[in-house]
C-alpha cells in the first residue's frame, strides 16, 4: 500500500500511535518518504502534538526510544514475539545507509547496558556509526552500575572504549563501587589496565567506604595503586560518620590510615552518636596523641549534639576528668 500521498495528521497517526509493531512501522518508513520525514524530525507541518513537547520536537528520538528504550527492553522479554519483532526492528534501521545516527543512539546503547541486554549491546556496538565512548562512556558506566557482567565484558573487549574516559562524570570503579553488590564487576574493572583506581583523588575506595561495602574496601585496599588516605583520611572519615563499624575496622588496619589526621573522624562519628565506633577510635594507640584543643573541640561539638555519654567516654580515654565550661556547651554536664 502506498501511503505517500496520505495527509501528514494521518502519517502521524500511523507513525506514533502505538498502534503498530516497531517492525511494522520500520517497514513503512523505509517505503513512504513522508513517513521517513516525519520520524527523522524533518516534518515540521501539523507535528504531533506530543512530540513537540518532546526533545524540542526531535521526532527522530521518539522512534529511537520506541525501538531502543527502557520501557520496549521491559516489555520485550528475550525469547518473547515482541522481543524478536524489536530486535528485527533495530536491524532494519540500522541496515539503512541513509539513516543518520544522531548521538542520543549512543543513549540507546547505554540503556541497552545498564539493562543487561547482551543482543541489543552487540547490535549497536556492530554498527560504527555508533561510538561506545560518547558522553563519558555512559554505557560502560551502566552496566558497571546494574552489575551486568556479561555486558560489561563486551564493551571492555571493544577496542574503542576507554572505561576511564567519563568527561565530568564519575569513573566506572566509582560508580560500581556505590551502586553494584557484584564484586566480579569490581574485580574485573581493576583487572583493566585502562582502569585507575586513584582516579579522582582515590574516590573508589572513598565512595565505598561512605556506602560500607566493606568487601569491596577490602578489595581496594589490596591494590597497591589505591591510596585510603587520600583527601586527609576522608575514606575513615565518611565511615565513621555513617556508622559502619566494620568498615571502619578494615580501615584501621592499613597503616596508611590514619584516623587522627585531624579531628574528622572522631567528631563525624561521636557528633552522628556512634558509640560503638567511637570506642574503636579510643581504642586505637593514636588516640593517645590528641591534643587537647582538638580534643575540647571533639566534645564540645559532641555535647551540642546532645550525646553527652559520648563526649565523657572520649574523655575518660584520653585520662582526664576535666569537663567542658558552661560556656563550651550549653546542654546538660557531663
Amino acid at each position: 500500500m502506498d501511503i505517500t500521498g496520505l495527509p501528514s495528521e494521518l502519517i502521524n497517526v500511523i507513525a506514533f500511535s502505538g498502534s503498530l509493531s516497531a517492525l511494522d512501522v520500520t517497514r513503512l518508513k523505509q517505503s513512504c518518504t513522508t513517513l521517513y520525514r516525519a520520524l527523522s524530525g524533518t516534518f515540521a507541518d501539523d507535528m504531533h502534538p506530543r512530540l513537540a513537547l518532546e526533545a524540542g520536537g526531535d521526532a527522530s528520538w521518539d522512534i529511537t526510544r520506541a525501538l531502543c528504550g527502557a520501557d520496549a527492553l521491559a516489555r520485550g522479554a528475550s525469547g518473547s514475539p515482541c522481543r524478536a519483532d524489536w530486535m528485527a526492528a533495530i536491524r532494519v534501521l540500522l541496515a539503512r545507509a541513509d539513516v543518520v545516527l544522531h548521538a542520543r543512539w549512543t543513549d540507546a546503547l547505554a540503556c541497552a547496558a545498564f539493562a543487561g541486554d547482551p543482543e541489543l549491546v552487540a547490535i549497536l556496538l556492530a554498527d560504527d556509526r555508533i561510538d561506545p565512548t560518547a558522553n563519558g562512556s555512559s554505557a560502560v558506566r551502566g552496566a558497571a552500575k546494574a552489575g551486568n557482567v556479561e555486558v560489561l565484558a563486551m564493551l571492555l573487549a571493544d577496542g574503542r572504549l576507554d572505561p576511564d574516559n567519563t568527561e565530568d562524570d564519575a569513573p566506572a570503579l566509582t560508580i560500581a563501587c556505590l551502586f553494584c553488590s557484584n564484586l566480579e564487576v569490581i574485580y574485573m574493572l581493576l583487572a583493566d589496565d585502562r582502569v585507575n583506581p586513584e582516579r579522582n583523588d582515590n574516590s573508589a575506595i572513598r565512595a565505598a567506604a561512605e556506602k560500607g561495602r566493606t568487601d569491596v574496601v577490602r578489595l581496594l585496599l589490596a591494590d597497591a595503586r589505591v591510596d585510603p588516605s587520600d583527601e586527609g583520611n576522608e575514606a575513615i572519615g565518611m565511615a565513621c560518620m555513617r556508622g559502619f563499624a566494620t568498615t571502619v575496622d578494615a580501615l584501621l588496619a592499613d597503616p596508611r590510615v590514619d584516623p587522627f589526621d585531624g579531628t574528622f573522624a572522631l567528631q563525624m562519628a561521636a557528633r552522628s552518636g556512634h558509640a560503638d565506633v567511637v570506642r574503636q577510635l579510643i581504642a586505637d594507640p593514636r588516640f593517645a596523641a590528641i591534643g587537647d584543643a582538638q580534643l575540647e573541640e571533639v566534645c564540645s561539638l559532641t555535647t551540642l549534639a546532645g550525646h553527652h555519654d559520648i563526649a565523657r567516654d572520649i574523655l575518660r580515654a584520653a585520662g582526664t576528668a576535666r569537663s567542658l565550661t558552661p560556656a563550651d556547651r550549653p546542654g546538660p554536664g557531663l
